[in-house]
């Protein structure tokens, strides 16, 4: 709709393309991950959509036909302005070659969810317990150059480093739940949860941001 707008953040699966389908123009602005310091990426997961980048971003008129790429691997903050009223597609992706980056990256949105503006999938465990199986299967395939012993100790160390990322609460109370007192939804990462929150698990459920809070970030 004509005035929408996202408020700065990252996307979950770091890979996204989306193609302008109609509308005139749409402003995409996004920050190199280059440019990013470790005090900003603090900075966004305590402000979420209110953070600004104080400069260091570029921004790319959209205009219909039009497609915007951005590669797998890196996290990169974005906001999206739509001047007139406007319709996308697109959708996200990974890429065999830069399977690390991309997991080093999907691992740092999970522990910091504030910095995205979509909650953790329900699937993402069952995702990645697909891909530790293809990647064990086709070693060669997503190795990109990396020596066999290197490649395993750091494949299994972010294996390691999801398997820790979920709570190992069983019930609702959000007052003594780690995800909760870290600003985190609960997913199927967690120990004792159902695929999909019941009726006693709130804290599974997401943490919707009021529209008005992300426009005050204009």
């Amino acid at each position: 709709h004509k005035g929408a707008f996202s408020g700065s953040h990252v996307d979950i699966a770091a890979g996204t393309f989306v193609r302008q389908v109609s509308g005139d123009l749409k402003f995409w602005m996004f920050v190199k991950s280059s440019d990013m310091t470790t005090q900003d990426w603090e900075d966004l997961n305590r402000e979420g959509c209110h953070w600004l980048p104080g400069g260091k971003s570029f921004l790319v008129p959209l205009e219909q036909g039009d497609v915007f790429i951005m590669p797998a691997g890196p996290r990169i903050v974005h906001a999206v302005s739509t001047p007139e009223p406007s319709y996308m597609e697109g959708g996200m992706f990974w890429d065999e070659c830069n399977i690390f980056q991309i997991l080093e990256s999907v691992h740092w949105i999970c522990e910091h969810q504030a910095a995205t503006n979509e909650a953790i999938p329900y699937q993402l465990s069952e995702v990645l317990v697909r891909l530790w199986r293809l990647v064990e299967a086709e070693k060669a395939k997503f190795r990109n150059g990396e020596q066999g012993k290197m490649f395993n100790r750091t494949f299994h160390g972010l294996r390691s480093r999801f398997k820790q990322l979920g709570c190992y609460c069983k019930n609702s109370a959000l007052d003594d739940c780690p995800c909760d007192l870290k600003s985190r939804r609960c997913t199927r990462l967690c120990e004792g949860h159902p695929y999909l929150p019941g009726p006693h698990h709130s804290c599974m459920k997401e943490k919707m941001v009021e529209a008005s809070d992300a426009e005050e970030g204009v």
